[in-house]
């Protein structure tokens, strides 16, 4: 019926009329391999191409998670850097008491830090070398001169470094996909883990470290008061910011949200209820001199809870970033082993066609050729069931 309607219709005769001058130009043979190759090479390269789309999932999935453990180091660094300051901040102030767990503090940043270094030697991202070199070596600098320092500098160099590290660590997000996570639900916990738990952390840390001074010294200046209420909005703001990345996980994954959302539910309250009577603690410093390592030791407290929902939080996304490499690789060898199952079968199929075809019209022209020479003893024997089949047939009678 094609035939027919391509004779029949001019527009039809001349979009195939260059089709069907190329097949007369050709045998057998090559008409049958430019068909195979023009439907055979584009599905090879979709399939290549899908299959390299799994690979470079896996393989982005695999950097985000290496970005990861870089991110906790920098956490780790970061919740010492802020333990000394505060710490330091005390002993500054006139708090004995507060040298001897500075000092602890002081030999675990210093083992935090050569463990960092270790990590980064092994990190392959060139670009977080430098600003990570440069950290390594001011936070180096600032343990060996801390003795020397005045108060306020000392609080000031902490804070420096805590920053620098805040930078580091949104970099690494930056350059290992973290901050660029395609999922939505690891996106948002990314973006909590990296940015705003250590926000909530450092507004904590600086009302510790400000307030555990003050209370040392049994006064408040006004620049201390200005930066704790400007604290004050900094913390809750991260909370906020916080809380929304949680709802914004809820509607994407409502048993990963389950999961993680009422402890940071919990502790983002407690936090709250821990700055409000902070804040009141500091406000009174002339009466409560004598509470600053107890005011510290709470601070920490709860510092150390919000850490612990961090960790949790960087768990979940550790897990599924390790679950979708298993199930990228997963599909990869699937595709894999779907597609070379199909090329081989394609391949028998077009084979066995090729010389059954073949074979047939060898057959009919060899019964052509004697019928033409005069030999009607030579049998044409019918082998397919097809057109050629009939062919043989009509030869034979």
């Amino acid at each position: 019926m094609l035939p027919q309607f391509v004779r029949t219709v001019p527009a039809m005769q001349l979009l195939f009329k260059p089709g069907l001058w190329v097949m007369r130009q050709l045998r057998f043979g090559p008409k049958f391999a430019l068909v195979c190759a023009v439907l055979v090479i584009p599905l090879v390269l979709v399939s290549f191409l899908l299959m390299r789309q799994l690979l470079n999932d896996a393989a982005a999935a695999s950097k985000e998670q290496v970005g990861l453990r870089m991110v906790e180091q920098t956490l780790t660094v970061t919740r010492l850097l802020q333990q000394h300051r505060g710490q330091m901040n005390g002993v500054l102030s006139g708090n004995a008491n507060l040298r001897a767990p500075a000092q602890a503090t002081r030999g675990e940043l210093t083992k935090a830090i050569a463990d960092f270094d270790a990590a980064l030697k092994a990190y392959p991202d060139s670009f977080v070398q430098a600003p990570a070199r440069e950290l390594l070596s001011a936070v180096t600098t600032t343990l060996a001169g801390a003795d020397q320092l005045d108060q306020t500098d000392s609080f000031r160099r902490h804070t420096q470094l805590v920053a620098q590290t805040h930078s580091l660590r949104m970099l690494l997000g930056e350059h290992s996909g973290l901050l660029l996570d395609p999922v939505r639900e690891t996106y948002f916990l990314s973006q909590s883990l990296l940015q705003h738990f250590p926000n909530a952390l450092e507004s904590m840390g600086q009302v510790r470290g400000q307030g555990t001074g003050a209370l040392s010294q049994g006064f408040v200046d006004d620049n201390v008061r200005d930066s704790l209420m400007l604290q004050e909005v900094l913390l809750k703001t991260a909370i906020r910011e916080i809380r929304n990345n949680l709802e914004s996980v809820a509607r994407a994954d409502a048993a990963l949200a389950g999961r993680v959302g009422p402890e940071l539910t919990a502790t983002a309250s407690a936090a709250e209820a821990w700055l409000r009577q902070a804040l009141i603690t500091i406000d009174a410093a002339d009466e409560n001199k004598a509470k600053a390592q107890d005011f510290f030791r709470e601070a920490t407290a709860v510092m150390a809870r919000m850490a612990k929902v961090a960790t949790a939080v960087q768990a979940e996304v550790d897990d599924a970033l390790a679950q979708r490499v298993d199930r990228a690789r997963q599909l990869f060898m699937g595709a894999a082993a779907l597609v070379a199952m199909a090329l081989l079968v394609a391949l028998y199929l077009v084979v066995a066609y090729f010389y059954s075809v073949n074979r047939d019209l060898y057959a009919i022209s060899r019964s052509l050729m004697d019928v033409a020479a005069g030999n009607l003893s030579r049998p044409t024997k019918r082998r397919s069931a097809d057109e050629l089949g009939d062919l043989a047939a009509v030869v034979e009678e």
